[in-house]
């Protein structure tokens, strides 16, 4: 009996609260990688791509997985068993922003994992995208 009200509260109550959590930090976090100059341009162009990038999909999969279980605890309606059209919209969607998640956190630890690992040939492609051409020999 206990854990049927731990459950129901966590359904009512922390759910929704990590649902809004979790979309405006992604929201903000989108909003600081598009305005701040560090993440724009040459310089860090791919990583604050693939930021942005892991913001959206990770949004997409909040909305998608956990908004769904929301209102079916709030209304009880299940919106994936609406029409078998809707079933395979949801499933389709849940598990391509999971695994495209994923998949955007691999290639931002490869990326990583080369400039750690070979920092010179990282390095001087940083320098020569900021000085004149004729300066870097």
């Amino acid at each position: 009996m206990a854990e049927d009200v731990a459950l129901r509260w966590l359904w009512r109550v922390a759910a929704p609260l990590l649902l809004t959590v979790g979309t405006l930090g992604n929201l903000l976090g989108l909003v600081v990688l598009t305005t701040t100059p560090a993440f724009r341009g040459r310089r860090g162009g791919a990583v604050g791509f693939a930021l942005g990038a892991l913001c959206c999909v990770d949004t997409g999969l909040l909305v998608t997985t956990l908004l769904r279980r929301c209102l079916l605890h709030w209304t009880g309606v299940d919106i994936s068993t609406a029409s078998p059209a809707s079933c395979r919209l949801h499933f389709f969607l849940a598990h391509f922003f999971s695994h495209l998640s994923s998949a955007t956190v691999a290639v931002l630890s490869a990326d990583r994992a080369v400039t750690v690992w070979r920092p010179v040939p990282a390095a001087r492609h940083r320098i020569s995208s900021v000085l004149p051409r004729g300066e870097l020999r």
